[in-house]
């Protein structure tokens, strides 16, 4: 049965693989002969046995008149392994010096006997060959002055004083003389046999094995020579290598008749086959003028003969070359003419890419088939067209300042939109580079890749960072920057406006009596109406939750904003008829005035949520402006002045948020919150106060012992054995304090405790404030094993492409985008974004605000690392959180 080509590769990849263990194995074992002799004759051995196996299976599929071919190559090989039993013999289990010469050598010398008489057979069983006696000629040649030279510098001065040999000097001898003879025969097969000999790779792989062999024993005898050999020498492989390589010959063997049955020689090995007899005889003649001048002189006569054959010799060889090299240069530049251009026909047809070509005045000189299917024109309709004829008149000018960049010689690339037969618009990103010949630009190669798709994604997600997902109105994100666009243009033109910040009252009723669906209903109408009631230069936008915002332009006086809230709250407190429901939801107005209340986007929202504030706290369903000389902000100040004394009075506290891994369900951490418990007002939000504190720099103590009682409670709970990481929330007041650093590194030698177990919570203003300043603080946090992260991402001011700049190993995703994963895909696109865009920069994620296991699941699938949210556990003493963990052992990290 033939084997099929798997088979013929299999086995060369285990003949390699063979070899390469054989060295493996002499590296590995070099220093313990013992084991090194057992392995590489074992080795050797297999190599013989495996190379016979293959022979036979081809003397068993062959014809009769190559079957005594295979079998004598089968009989050296297997005079190999005869010869590596007997030397694994006397090594390994006479444990003595194998003796030279000796049986090894008599079976080795029978290996290449045999080989010899196979080379032989197979030469002359065709005799008729015409050409055989011509190469018999050539090599006889080769083979006399090889004898001639081995004879005058190595036979004979080896020759003892009574003119006998040495056994030991014939037998070294006898291998090299062999080898000759082998690769005398193999070079007839391999440059003169006809296709009926054999397969052309059978040969080939027969002459390298020949050839390995013979400079392997070159390679011995030099070693034999000059210093003492050893089993597990480098060049034991070279000998299983060369046996195997002959075996394989029985695998190629097989392959289907009409593959090319002998290997084409190349021109230079050809031309060298017939200069190289006259060469040798060339080199004879002059080493016979020099030992005969130096021995006795030359007669005249002998000396014009010499001359006349060596003018002779050397006129053939010369005009035997030169046509040879004409004929050479004339078919390889034709080849590499048509090989070059193939190529570029290649490159250029069946690239994916529109790829063309337009001369010096624009006009299309080429075009492969996806520029002309995207273009709507055949290849030869094309042709002579302007490029501008795609174009619209905005990129069209400044395309052609590209192209007289291209024609100077620099390379251009650019995005333009262009049109076309049908009218259909097409995103394309161009590259053009400059056609050179003879140094002179003569055209404009270009390639114009479709990134229409790409374009309108990026459309789609810049849309979806920049709207809130559920009303299609402006998010946090958008509101903010053109509230910061309107400052800027504010001030140049000496213009006022307004914030207005709207809470819907009593909302949280409608989610839990009506659902969160009829929920989601009411906010679209409510945007609805607000968007009916706006102008076009105005903004709607929602923050989260229930709670809108407007940008309200165009300001001359306070009347005009007064009479715009008074519309809003007419409008907004119609009744809403929603899948059979009449819902009333009346809304709370916060107001504040550039530039009068503040200059500054964030101090504008702040008061504006003031004043909504104190709405809310007095009556609600009305709107009211920021007044800082009403009660809210009596109360404020109160506050104030109450906090300067709540370190003192310890009415600080910390609670604690578990945070656990996503896949595990582990609490790998908590959050760290700061509560204040006021001796008349109770439990204090840190929303009221901690605004409070940044003000008046209260916030600079109140940190830092914040970071002292996380420090201190790290330390009891990894004396318990928990290892729990702490994060704690740093302001941008306190990152503008130079000591910073300095101080809570101290803090952390004091207490002992590993800065890996802290994490440090900034949010997105907070980084882009004073990057200057902030970024290397949070750098060398960083560098001494704090973790920082981002918290409440996606909310804030910075671009994602400054994201990469800081130093920062975690995102955090705000409470906002998880409470609307349920609702719509868009939402989940957003926070998978977010997750991609985090995984891309090798950061971790942690998604707050997980209040439900449909959120948990969905924050699973998009692998998110860790959650936090009331499904997990609200913020509670250090105590319950070890209650938890006691409870829950596995829940520890």
């Amino acid at each position: 049965m033939m084997p099929t080509q798997k088979k013929t590769t299999l086995s060369f990849i285990f003949l390699v693989s063979y070899i390469i263990l054989y060295y493996i194995w002499i590296i590995v074992w070099k220093h313990d002969e013992t084991i090194l002799t057992i392995g590489g004759n074992t080795l050797s051995i297999f190599a013989g046995i495996i190379a016979t196996i293959w022979l036979l299976q081809a003397r068993h599929r062959s014809t009769p008149s190559h079957r005594s071919f295979w079998l004598l190559l089968a009989l050296g090989t297997s005079s190999f392994t005869i010869a590596e039993l007997i030397w694994a013999y006397y090594e390994n289990v006479l444990q003595m010096n194998v003796p030279f010469p000796g049986y090894p050598d008599l079976f080795y010398m029978l290996q290449a006997l045999f080989f010899l008489a196979a080379l032989v057979f197979l030469i002359f069983s065709k005799r008729h060959n015409t050409k055989l006696l011509t190469f018999v000629f050539d090599q006889s040649i080769i083979m006399i002055v090889a004898i001639t030279f081995s004879w005058h510098f190595i036979i004979e001065p080896t020759l003892s004083s009574d003119g006998t040999i040495d056994g030991g000097v014939l037998v070294s001898l006898a291998y090299p003389i062999i080898d000759l003879a082998l690769l005398f025969a193999a070079i007839l097969l391999f440059f003169g046999i006809s296709k009926d000999y054999l397969n052309g790779s059978v040969v080939f792989f027969m002459f390298l094995g020949f050839l390995l062999q013979s400079f392997a024993d070159l390679v011995y005898l030099y070693i034999i020579m000059t210093s003492n050999y050893s089993s597990g020498n480098w060049i034991d492989p070279l000998f299983a290598g060369s046996i195997f390589l002959v075996g394989y010959c029985g695998i190629v063997s097989c392959r289907d008749e009409n593959e090319d049955k002998v290997l084409t020689p190349n021109r230079f090995i050809e031309s060298s086959r017939i200069a190289l007899p006259y060469l040798l005889v060339l080199l004879l003649f002059t080493f016979m003028l020099v030992t005969d001048k130096l021995e006795r002189g030359l007669h005249a006569l002998e000396i014009g003969t010499l001359l006349a054959i060596l003018l002779l010799i050397i006129r053939q060889i010369i005009v035997i070359i030169e046509n040879r090299r004409l004929i050479q240069n004339l078919l390889y530049k034709t080849d590499e003419l048509d090989l070059s251009e193939q190529r570029y026909k290649s490159l250029f047809e069946f690239h994916p890419d529109s790829a063309y070509s337009v001369n010096l005045q624009g006009d299309f000189t080429s075009a492969n088939a996806a520029c002309s299917n995207l273009l709507g024109y055949k290849k030869n309709e094309l042709i002579g067209l302007s490029y501008s004829l795609f174009m619209n008149d905005i990129d069209r000018e400044r395309v052609r300042a590209h192209l007289v960049k291209v024609m100077a010689g620099l390379p251009q690339r650019y995005d333009i939109q262009i049109h076309n037969r049908e009218g259909t618009l097409y995103y394309m990103r161009i590259t053009n580079i400059p056609i050179v010949v003879k140094n002179k630009v003569v055209g404009i190669f270009g390639i114009g890749k479709d990134i229409t798709e790409q374009q309108k994604h990026e459309e789609k997600i810049k849309h979806l960072a920049y709207h809130d997902s559920l009303t299609g109105v402006a998010n946090r994100m958008l509101f903010e920057k053109q509230v910061d666009e309107a400052i800027k243009e504010a001030k140049q033109k000496e213009e006022r406006f307004a914030i207005v910040y709207l809470d819907l009252d009593h909302f949280k009723s409608v989610n839990d009596k009506l659902g969160h669906d009829i929920g989601d209903k009411l906010l679209i109408n409510v945007s609805k109406r607000l968007q009916e009631v706006t102008r076009k230069t105005d903004t709607v936008a929602r923050q989260g939750g229930d709670e809108f915002t407007l940008l309200v332009k165009g300001i001359t006086q306070k009347q005009d904003i007064i009479r715009f809230a008074e519309k809003i709250v007419t409008t907004l407190q119609q009744p809403y008829r929603i899948d059979g429901h009449e819902i009333k939801s009346l809304p709370s107005i916060g107001i504040s005035m550039f530039p009068f209340d503040d200059t500054t986007s964030e101090g504008l929202m702040k008061k504006a949520d003031t004043a909504m504030y104190d709405v809310k706290q007095n009556g609600r369903g009305h709107y009211k402006f920021y007044d800082e000389s009403e009660m809210t902000v009596s109360k404020m100040r109160k506050l104030e002045k109450d906090l300067r004394n709540a370190l003192k009075r310890d009415e600080l506290f910390l609670l604690y948020q578990p945070q656990v891994e996503s896949i595990t369900g582990q609490i790998v951490g908590v959050e760290a919150l700061l509560r204040w418990n006021h001796p008349i007002m109770g439990i204090v939000s840190p929303v009221d106060f901690i605004p409070i504190a940044e003000q008046t720099g209260m916030i600079i103590p109140i940190g830092e012992w914040v970071f002292i009682e996380a420090c201190k409670q790290i330390k009891l709970w990894t004396e318990q054995g928990y290892t729990l990481k702490v994060a704690v929330n740093l302001s941008p007041v306190q990152l503008q304090q130079d000591s910073i650093v300095e101080r809570f590194l101290t803090i952390l030698q004091e207490k002992h405790v590993n800065p890996n177990l802290i994490e440090f919570e900034i949010t997105e203003e907070t980084a882009i404030q004073n990057i200057e300043q902030v970024v290397p603080k949070l750098q060398t946090f960083k560098n001494n094993g704090i973790t920082i992260s981002i918290d409440d991402f996606g909310t804030g001011y910075s671009a994602l492409s400054s994201l990469a700049s800081f130093p920062i190993s975690t995102l955090k995703i705000a409470r906002e985008f998880t409470n609307q994963l349920e609702r719509g895909n868009s939402n989940q696109t957003i926070v998978t974004s977010i997750i991609m865009l985090a995984k891309n920069l090798e950061l971790a994620v942690i998604a707050e605000g997980v209040e439900n296991e449909s959120q948990a699941e969905l924050l699973k699938d998009m692998q998110c690392d860790e959650m936090q949210g009331f499904l997990f556990g609200k913020p509670v003493t250090a105590k319950e959180i070890e209650n938890q963990l006691k409870e829950r052992p596995d829940m520890s990290s």
